[in-house]
């Protein structure tokens, strides 16, 4: 994500024409147009390479998953782990990409209220990116990994016919209050009942860091 951002820095910066009237420019051309960003372009590129990486930890969770309980194997190129992740890929895909030029069209209209020159508005857009790349970017890969990995998790799990999962935490003093269900077990197919009352299939919160696990009755 970082490659990413750094990418859209340096397209829009490329696109800010020094020889223009800023005033002009901005207001004419960049504020409610594609021209400067292009919201479906972006997401085009993105969707493209988080599907190919999603995939990838898909399988990787399931395989793991499968080498622990040490029965059955994992197909990672199910219809419904591509429509899964194709749907997660294409939704944060544009997502992203929408908050980013809100964010950026906050900056140009914040940047012609104060009458910067065209160097000053390109500065100021090379700041936000940059601190895109500094923590938004971990942010977002963190959160689509950790659903990617929980997603195979839940997928091989019910590929290897197992009965019941279990939540686990990180077990910090980072745990949001409402994931603080460390150690609840339901059926592979039930939901876990979250602290607040609401239900998840699999741990998959923005900036995700439970998982779930198998729970293996014991041989007798």
């Amino acid at each position: 994500m970082s490659t990413y951002f750094s990418k859209q820095k340096k397209d829009v910066i490329n696109k800010l024409p020094d020889h223009l009237n800023p005033q002009k420019f901005l207001k004419a051309s960049l504020l409610e147009s594609s021209e400067l960003f292009n919201i479906d372009e972006w997401a085009a590129k993105l969707s493209e390479d988080g599907r190919e990486y999603m995939m990838a930890v898909v399988a990787e969770a399931g395989q793991q998953i499968i080498e622990a309980i040490e029965t059955g194997t994992f197909d990672p190129l199910t219809p419904n782990i591509r429509n899964v992740i194709g749907s997660r890929v294409r939704e944060f895909s544009q997502d992203i990409n929408v908050t980013t030029k809100k964010r950026l069209q906050r900056l140009l209209r914040d940047s012609i209220a104060a009458g910067d020159e065209i160097e000053v508005t390109a500065n100021k857009i090379r700041e936000m990116f940059n601190q895109f790349s500094k923590w938004r970017a971990n942010l977002i890969a963190r959160t689509e990994t950790y659903y990617a990995s929980n997603f195979g998790t839940q997928e091989a799990m019910r590929q290897a016919k197992v009965q019941r999962k279990m939540w686990i935490t990180s077990r910090d003093d980072r745990v949001r209050d409402t994931h603080q269900i460390d150690g609840q077990v339901v059926g592979v197919d039930e939901d876990f009942m979250l602290a607040d009352g609401s239900q998840m299939p699999w741990p998959m919160d923005f900036n995700e860091r439970c998982i779930h696990i198998p729970t293996i009755e014991p041989k007798t």
